[in-house]
Parts: structure tokens; sequence; C-alpha cells
């Protein structure tokens, strides 16, 4: 099992008529939000998450003048008729206990509106609703109860509207029987931030092109950009005599930056980064790196120019079989996929269509019977036959786990039963593609230690697997831990189990997902700065093992939700945490940074180096020597050289250092660097004893 979040994964329904799309996570109703409306003129709430969805014109503002009690209440304003997938919602994860009665209390006041235009989603099925009164109404209490299931442990609360209507709500409280303390928090909309409007919808930049705009009712507001260190570099006051500004940052160096904007009674923080090379042309496909993309659940996002702007050459795609083949052998296309197929071509970046899970065959499992895997290859044949050899197909995902959960079992042999007929459709029909697989889930212990991985690995190639695929895939999860000693070593036994078996020559490994969710160190993850080090590290590591490509799981925060680990591997924030904005985590800029220092290398050798530092060493074709280097403690290494040395920090900011009496002194610590100058000689690094920094 990979993380128990992830291996429950599951699309479960579609409530209404495409009000919104559930999932299942953990045993919690996660209303996957795609996009937020920038520019609403919206408060946000201290433990909620907003967003809009089919350009619903929804408004979630705090209230400090209409209120049931305390300071303020959610005023929630939807000014956008009735109509399928046009709605807004505000949420909520909250932490349950399995089988426990819990009373749900809300105060709720209306304006004018219309029948079934507010509800309460709560539990984890479609059912769990509460549909609130229609028409004009004083404050009124709303109260029901619910009873978690025997695996339900977090509860998914949302506020969503979808026809005209005024509602307020205060006092939300959600008790368990016998006690007197809500589990719900800021469930009196007490703490909040009236938002700064901001004018753009990426805050992605090249170097000399970083103008933002902004807005607000106020005639100033103060600015401040901090770098990756916190320090401000740049701060002033803004004139609104029009309501809106321009804030001229094109002076900024390439970096990493925080953003805040404050003014009477309204403020907002987001991040931006600038980037060299941003638009630099690429041939698709060319580049190591890759990622995972959601467009049939993120729908309407830039996800292709993102992947550019990061410097990949593939990301992932989910082609969900239960969402396109309703009935045995009709297919209903899913446009946004389409589209997002086209934007990524045309980026440079090669789509892996991931064909999964369940068809209208087998009960809708995991096709087992001669039936369902022949319709699992005529599936595949059909996406090959619609999308042709400008993609790769990835056939099935993570089957050694939950995500398989058919008649047959989750072995090799079950797993080949699908493989050799669907490998077989898409060399028939787009020959040129490539064919992926296993994409074997694991975390670091199932390849090292229990070795449940690696052993299906062995014995999925004792069986033939090699001669079904173009491309070997694996998984890899290694938590919070630091990257030293995990996907290295996972890939390192990987590469010698492939040199056993002559099929495997030639034949490249991807890690096609790996990755460190950003919860913090308290819910199980790390923090933003860590996810950037680390992920630079490991590919680092994974690259110098033997790994053909390295793709980061995934794009964006699938939702908003700070404390949830399955939500928050993005390399971007969730646009329903930022109203709708894409803001780039740190480890953004470090991966873009990565993939143009080591565009055009490969892996030459390591620096012998004492434990514990890092030394190692990628060549051009013209033979030029890029080191990414790294300590675990902080180090003091002597490059032995009388030229100077450039050094560009992860978040690419580039400085020279002189050499002086043959030696030139770089300062090593957990943020990788990397080192360019004429002159380093292989080997040509001193570590100074302790006694002499």
């Amino acid at each position: 099992m990979l993380f128990a979040s992830r291996s429950a994964r599951r699309v479960l329904a579609l409530v209404g008529a495409g009000l919104v799309t559930i999932l299942i996570v953990a045993g919690a109703l996660v209303l996957f939000a795609p996009r937020s409306a920038p520019g609403d003129a919206s408060s946000t709430f201290a433990s909620w998450g907003s967003w809009t969805e089919g350009g619903a014109q929804v408004a979630f503002v705090a209230d400090t003048s209409i209120r049931h009690a305390g300071g303020a209440s959610l005023r929630v304003t939807d000014a956008s008729p009735a109509e399928d997938g046009t709605y807004g919602a505000i949420s909520q994860h909250v932490p349950v206990t399995p089988g426990t009665r819990y009373e749900f209390s809300v105060r709720v006041r209306a304006d004018d509106a219309r029948q079934e235009a507010g509800s309460v989603f709560f539990g984890t099925q479609p059912d769990d609703r509460r549909i609130l009164p229609g028409g004009s109404y004083d404050w009124r209490e709303v109260r029901w109860t619910h009873t978690t299931g025997a695996t339900e442990s977090v509860l998914s609360i949302a506020l969503q509207v979808q026809d005209l209507a005024t509602f307020w709500f205060d006092e939300f409280t959600v008790v368990a029987h016998g006690t007197d303390t809500s589990i719900l928090s800021n469930g009196g909309f007490e703490a909040f931030e009236n938002e700064i409007g901001i004018g753009v919808s990426e805050l992605i930049f090249a170097p000399g092109e970083a103008r933002v705009p902004i807005s607000s009712p106020t005639p100033e507001v103060d600015w401040e950009v901090h770098d990756h260190r916190g320090e401000i570099v740049r701060s002033g006051t803004a004139e609104l005599p029009a309501g809106d500004a321009i804030l001229d940052l094109r002076s900024l160096e390439p970096g990493y930056y925080r953003l805040d904007l404050s003014a009477a009674g309204a403020a907002r923080s987001t991040s931006f980064t600038i980037v060299e090379a941003l638009d630099a042309p690429r041939e698709a496909g060319g580049s190591r790196f890759g990622t995972t993309i959601h467009p049939m659940l993120q729908p309407g996002l830039p996800h292709a120019p993102a992947a550019s702007a990061l410097g990949l050459g593939a990301a992932r795609v989910d082609l969900r079989w239960e969402a396109i083949e309703l009935s045995p052998g009709v297919y209903s296309w899913d446009s946004a996929t389409d589209e997002e197929i086209s934007r990524l071509t045309a980026q440079g970046v090669r789509p892996i269509l991931v064909v999964a899970y369940y068809g209208p065959y087998d009960e809708g499992r995991t096709p087992s019977s001669a039936e369902g895997i022949a319709g699992y290859a005529n599936f595949v044949r059909a996406a090959a036959e619609r999308y042709g050899e400008a993609v790769d197909y990835e056939i099935y995902n993570e089957f050694n786990i939950a995500y398989s959960n058919g008649q047959c079992g989750r072995s090799p042999a079950c797993y080949l039963q699908l493989l050799e007929p669907a490998a077989r459709a898409v060399r028939e029909a787009a020959p040129a593609a490539r064919v992926v697989g296993p994409a074997l889930a694991g975390h670091t212990s199932a390849w090292l230690t229990t070795d449940e991985s690696y052993d299906w690995l062995a014995e999925f190639f004792a069986l033939g697997g090699l001669d079904h695929v173009d491309v070997v895939s694996v998984h890899n999860y290694g938590g919070s831990a630091p990257p030293e000693g995990q996907n290295d070593a996972v890939i390192r036994r990987i590469v010698e189990l492939m040199a056993r078996y002559p099929a495997a020559a030639g034949v490249p490994l991807w890690l096609d997902e790996t990755g460190y969710f950003t919860t913090g160190e308290a819910a199980g993850g790390v923090d933003e700065m860590q996810q950037a080090r680390y992920l630079v590290r490991d590919a680092t590591l994974a690259l110098a093992e033997g790994v053909d490509a390295y793709m980061v799981y995934d794009l964006l925060d699938d939702w908003n939700d700070p404390g949830h680990p399955e939500a928050n591997f993005g390399l971007l924030r969730n646009p329903a945490s930022q109203s709708g904005l894409l803001a780039p985590k740190p480890a953004f800029t470090a991966m873009a940074v990565l993939t143009r220092q080591l565009e055009g290398r490969v892996f030459a050798y390591r620096d012998a180096v004492p434990a514990g530092v890092y030394s190692l060493a990628f060549e051009s074709d013209a033979g030029e020597v890029l080191r990414v280097m790294w300590s675990l403690a902080p180090t003091t290494v002597v490059a032995m050289t009388n030229d100077p040395v450039t050094v560009v920090d992860r978040f690419g900011r580039r400085s020279a250092l002189e050499s002086r009496g043959g030696r030139v002194t770089i300062e090593l610590g957990a943020d990788p660097v990397y080192v360019t100058g004429n002159g380093i000689d292989r080997d040509g690094l001193v570590v100074e004893p302790v006694a002499e920094r």
C-alpha cells in the first residue's frame, strides 16, 4: 500500500445533474473544486476553502453588520441562475471517530433564495446533504445528526449554493454526542480577511516581466515582497485613485517570492516566481522530468503552460475508463482531456495517458473475465486510435494495491492478462507510441525491506512482462524522510534486477510517481521549503542511479485542504486557496531551476567526498561539467582551481566566486547548489576539517 489516502481514492458519483465531482479519499467525501473565479470580491476564512465552478458568480463575504452572534457571519451571494455544473461552495475537512453520532447545528438567514439553492454537504455519501429552505427569512437554527461509518475518519463539510440566492451562516457547530465541544474550526466565521484583488491568473514570470495588477476599494495599498529567506526585498505604498494599480517588480532577479498586500480592512498574501528561459522552445519529450495532471477532475486550469514553464518533457494524464465507457462499446470522450492533450503537445510536453480503472464489465471492478479483459483492450485500442502516436499509453495504475479490485487479484499474472491484449492494441493502432507499465505502487520499505513491490516486479519480469512494455514504470514514496537512501536505493536495486534480463536491454526505467506532501511535520508531511530541497536532491540522486525519467506527483494541489496529505503533493497551490490564481510553491521554482541546469547533461561521476557531503557531476556533449552539491550538515568545500566558479542556488540566483591562491571556497548546506567552473578536476574538491572552518 502506498498511502491509505491514495489507495482509497476513487470516483464515486456526480451529485444531482453535474453539481460537483465527488471523491472518496481515506473515507472522506471530497468535493473536487477545479477552479475559483479570480477577481471575486470575497473574504477568506481561516480553516475554510472556497471556490466557484462553471463561471458561477458567487461571493463569500464576512458580514459584520448582519450576524447572529459574535462579530461577523458568512454571507454567500449567488448571482448565477441554476445551471448544471455552475455553483459555489466553501468547505473544510474535519477528523472524526468512526461509528460515532455527531450533532450538527447552524444558524441560517436567507434573502430571496430560490428553492433548493442552498445545501450543506457532509458525510461520505451523495445523499449526506441537508437542503436549506428557500425564500426570505430571519435567523433560524437548522439541526440534524449523522453517525459516521465504520471506516469514516474524516467529514468533508461544505456549504454550497447553486441558484440565485443570498444566505447568511453563523454559529455552525459539529459536536460528538455526549460532548459539548465543536470539532468544526471557525464555525462562527470570526477569523477572516477581506481580500485585495490581483489581476493576473498565473504568478509565473520571466525575468524583466513581473508586473502585478491589484485592485481595492481603498485609496492605498501597502505592499511587501519577501524572498525565500523571508527578507523584504521590495516594499511600498500603491496609490489607487481609480481603484486599481500595477506593482512593477521587473527589477527582481530570478527566484521565489511572497507578496503581502494590506489596506484598511483588507489583506492578501500570495507567492510568485521568476524563472529564466521561461519561454525557451523544447522538443516534445526532450526533458527527463515530468509530472501528473488531472484535467478530468480539474478542467480549465492552465496545466500545459505551467508544465512547460517547469521545463518538463512529459505529463501523466488520467484517462478514466469509468467516466468514458458508460455502456459496453459506447465511448463518451472527455473534452477537457482532449483539449489538455492538444495544449501539452503544443507546449512540447508529451502526454502519457494513464488508462484506468473500471469499465461496464465485471460489476464495475478491475476486469478479470474474458469479456472484461476484452472490453479493456478495446478501450485502449479506441484511445490509441483517437490520440495516436503523439502520446504514450500507461496500462493501468498501481495494479498491486487497492486500485485493483477484480476477482483475479493483484498478482503479476493477473496484470499480464490485462497488459498483453492492451499492449497489442496500442502497437496495432499507434505503432510509434510507447507502452508503459506496470506503474507499480510502492513505498521505500516495500522495495528494500519487506519487498512486496520488489518481489512483484521480479515476478513480472520472470513471467515475460518485459516483452509487452517499451518502458518500465514504478512509483515510490518515502514519506517525510530525507531523500538520501530512499529513491536512490530503490532505483539502484531495480536497475540491478533489470540487468539480469536480456529483454530489459535498452528499456527505459521511469520513476513516474514520487513526491512529498506539504502538510508539515504535525500531519506527517514536510514543510514547503523541505519539499523544494528534497525534490532536487531526490531527483539528482535518482538520475545518478540510472533512472531515465523522474516525474513529480503532482503538478498542483488536488484540492484546498492544508491538513490533508493527498491534497498537498503539488508544485503549485490549488487555485481555490488563492481565489483562482495559479501560485507556485517553492518546489515549483526549485524544479524549474533543476530542469534547466541539467538540460543537455548526463550523469558522469561522483566526486570523492566524505559521507554526508554530495557532489554529483553531470556532463554535456561538449564535456562541460556541472556539479549538484549539498551536505547534510554545514560544510566548507574548497575547489582547487585558479579560475572563478559560478554558483546557482536552488531558486536560480547566481553568484561568482573568485579564486584566491588556487582555491575557491564553497559553503554547503541542506539546500542544493549548482556549481560550474573551468579547472575543477574530477575529485578536485577538498573538504576542510572542522577546525579550519
